[in-house]
């Protein structure tokens, strides 16, 4: 043990970076003072990744680190699939609100299937100005959703003036279409990346405030599309044509 807490500070932090949120707590956290320190250092500077950590690991986290932190994290990963059912609502049921990471640069959302939750974090969105990522792994866009929501939901987004990389990531049911990507631009540099791998495609009707657009058709095998895809693009592009209209009034 001697020899273990003589290793420099900045090999501990060199270590972390090789290691999950749920490791790096279980392996060191309550060895001494020193090294609880380190891990609040750490997350207070890089990247907190909450998948996958069972409710007890993450209420203590969320309890003894975060409060302390907020103002500091730059990267969060939260979800709510089958290892961590109900994290966000757990997040926000101990009195935490994305708007209070003001220094956030990358957020990633995983497994969201309620449309309130969703609603919740699209609306603190605004808040976020330094994020420059923003990912939507496995979320449920309900479809139907009202045009005026759809514009809520695109103007969150696109008010974010820092935000340089926009990417939603979903399964699609059919093995042969697996790493389909497609891409759009838009003309301040945001480059959004769609994953078509989703039988329900319901997510891109909402990306309504790019100025300019292009659609890589190469890209994609239009044979394994489903009509409802088709139809979520029009209106995808109607949106966009309604949007640029209005704003020109």
């Amino acid at each position: 043990m001697m020899y273990f807490e003589s290793l420099a500070n900045e090999l501990f932090l060199e270590v972390f970076k090789y290691l999950s949120t749920s490791h790096i707590y279980h392996a060191f956290h309550g060895l001494n003072i020193r090294l609880d320190e380190l891990i609040l250092e750490y997350f207070r500077n890089s990247h907190l990744d909450l998948r996958s950590i069972s409710k007890l690991d993450f209420d203590i986290i969320v309890q003894e680190y975060l409060p302390s932190m907020l103002d500091r994290i730059t990267s969060l990963c939260l979800s709510d699939d089958d290892d961590t059912p109900g994290q966000i609502d757990e997040f926000f049921s101990h009195g935490l609100k994305l708007r209070q990471l003001v220094n956030l640069h990358s957020l990633l959302l995983n497994n969201i299937r309620s449309e309130s939750i969703m609603d919740t974090i699209i609306l603190d969105l605004p808040y976020l100005s330094n994020l420059t990522h923003l990912t939507f792994e496995q979320c449920y866009f309900a479809s139907q959703n009202t045009l005026e929501k759809a514009f809520t939901y695109g103007n969150s987004i696109w008010s974010l003036p820092q935000l340089i990389c926009l990417c939603f990531k979903v399964n699609y049911k059919y093995r042969q279409s697996h790493h389909i990507v497609d891409k759009y631009r838009r003309d301040s540099g945001i480059c959004i990346h769609l994953g078509l791998h989703d039988y329900q495609f319901h997510l891109s009707i909402h990306l309504i405030c790019l100025s300019r657009y292009h659609f890589l058709g190469n890209q994609i095998s239009y044979t394994m599309m489903h009509i409802y895809f088709t139809k979520t693009i029009f209106n995808f592009l109607f949106m966009i044509t309604l949007h640029e209209s209005q704003a020109g009034q």
